[in-house]
This record gives structure tokens, sequence and C-alpha cells, in this order.
């Protein structure tokens, strides 16, 4: 069963990236940026994770899940795509986002 998740946060954040930098969050194909890939672990949560499970990113960042091209690396640990690198490092500057079904934990990429 998914959990039932708020997404006010999300589109908090949502909002402050396009403000800040005039792009969205999540990588477009037909963009000039490069794409930007973060490492997500979750330190707690209350339902089991996949990648498709991992759109809980939709609640902490907004837009689609399927947007961020998810890929499971680990137990507990995704990496996943952003637009570019100034989004990628602001959303990283986050450091984790928490709320009472998980905790989710920013990291960067080293491929």
């Amino acid at each position: 069963m998914l959990p039932v998740l708020n997404h006010w946060p999300g589109q908090v954040v949502e909002v402050e990236i396009h403000h800040r930098f005039g792009s969205p969050i999540s990588f477009d194909p037909a963009s000039p940026l490069l794409e930007f890939f973060l490492v997500l672990s979750m330190g707690r949560c209350k339902f089991r994770l996949t990648p498709v499970m991992v759109g809980l990113l939709q609640s902490v960042l907004g837009v689609s899940s399927l947007a961020y091209r998810v890929v499971q690396l680990g137990d507990h640990i995704f990496r996943f795509s952003i637009a570019s690198k100034l989004v990628g490092f602001y959303i990283f500057k986050l450091k984790s986002f928490e709320c009472s079904e998980f905790k989710a934990l920013f990291h960067l990429w080293h491929g």
C-alpha cells in the first residue's frame, strides 16, 4: 500500500528552485544543460523501498517521480537525476528531509 505523503514541502522547494535558477528540478533531455546526479540514502522508512517508491522524492522536491530516473544502488541507496549542477548543489545543501514516514539524506554522486 502506498503511504500518504504531504507534498507541500516539495512544492515549496520546487518554487524556490524555479525562482532562483529559472529551472525545473528534473532533467529535460531537450535542455542544453547537462544532467546532474545525486544520491539519496534513507535513514529510516516505514514502507518498502523500490525505485518506483522513491517517488517519495515528490513530497520532498516536487515534480513527478518518473522525472527523476531513479536507479537503486544498494539497500536504501538510490541515484536520481536532476536538471543541472546548480539545482543539484542547491538540493545537496538541503542535506536531509525528515517526516513521520521517512528520513532522506542527499549526497553528491561520484560516478
